[in-house]
Order: structure tokens, then C-alpha cells, then sequence
């Protein structure tokens, strides 16, 4: 893409080069612009290689260092929030004490963390319906039997 872009970049400059030989003013004036704008492409170009090298060179340190003692692999999302707890970088400000460094050993395995948050969050779906779909019996079989008064029974009080 960033080629293309530069071969028409170059393009128009040559062509703009070619009419300012010839004589004409807006010309001249249309080749400084696509001077401007080769040299443009071209800088973008060389910055994208420039990050694009730097990134293999990370890749290649990462998969040089060899696998990882905690059997995670070098430059995952999960590896780096296990580095990130064991820097202390990530810090719990809900809960008591205990209970942070309960979730702080949680986050240090983020497979595991992310399958109990997964789990709780479909036992409360499941008591959810659960709930509901009681209530809404408990509520419609009481009003379809009473004269306008409604009363609460034991499982929508709970």
C-alpha cells in the first residue's frame, strides 16, 4: 500500500517535471507540492518499516527467551497480566484485605480467573430465572384468585 502510494507519489512529481521544462508556471508550482508529497510518503514509509522492524526484533527476544516456567506463553495477553500482578502493577481497590489478595492470586492464573467470572456469572443468570419465573407465578396465580389485594407468599418475599 505505502509502495503503491509512493510510485504514484513519484509519478506526479515526474510528470509535474516534465510540464515545468516545458514552460509552464502552475506547474512549477504543482511539482513542489508533489515533491512535498513523495518526500511525505517516502518518511511514512520509512516509519512503518522502521516499527515493523522493531516489532520482529521484540517477537524474536520473545520467542528466543524460550518457553515460560509457568507454562504461559511469552507475549500473551495472559502472560502479561501474570507479570503485571507479579510487578505489582495491578492494584484491588474493592474489598477487604484478604479479599484483594485473594483476587490478586486469582489474576496471577487469567484462564482461571476468567472461567469463575464466567461461572458466576451463569449461577446468578440461572438464579435469575429461577427467581423470576417463580415470582411470576406466585404473583399471577394470587391475583387471578383475590379481589384487587394482593398478598406476598414466602418465595417472593425472600
Amino acid at each position: 500500500m505505502a509502495t503503491r502510494d509512493a510510485l504514484a507519489a513519484l509519478a506526479a512529481a515526474q510528470r509535474a517535471s516534465a510540464a515545468v521544462l516545458a514552460g509552464d508556471r502552475e506547474a512549477d508550482a504543482r511539482l513542489r507540492d508533489s515533491e512535498a508529497d513523495v518526500q511525505r510518503t517516502f518518511s511514512r514509509a520509512v516509519n512503518r518499516l522502521a516499527a515493523a522492524t522493531e516489532e520482529r526484533r521484540t517477537l524474536g527476544l520473545l520467542l528466543a527467551a524460550g518457553p515460560r516456567r509457568d507454562g504461559l506463553t511469552p507475549g500473551s495477553w495472559q502472560a502479561g497480566l501474570r507479570d503485571a500482578v507479579d510487578r505489582g502493577a495491578v492494584q484491588v481497590r474493592i474489598g477487604t484485605m484478604p479479599m484483594r489478595r485473594q483476587m490478586l492470586k486469582l489474576l496471577r492464573d487469567p484462564d482461571f480467573a476468567l472461567y469463575k467470572v464466567q461461572q458466576t456469572l451463569y449461577k446468578f443468570a440461572f438464579r435469575w430465572c429461577r427467581c423470576r419465573s417463580r415470582w411470576s407465578r406466585c404473583c399471577s396465580r394470587e391475583s387471578a384468585g383475590s379481589s384487587g389485594t394482593t398478598t406476598a407468599c414466602s418465595c417472593c418475599i425472600r
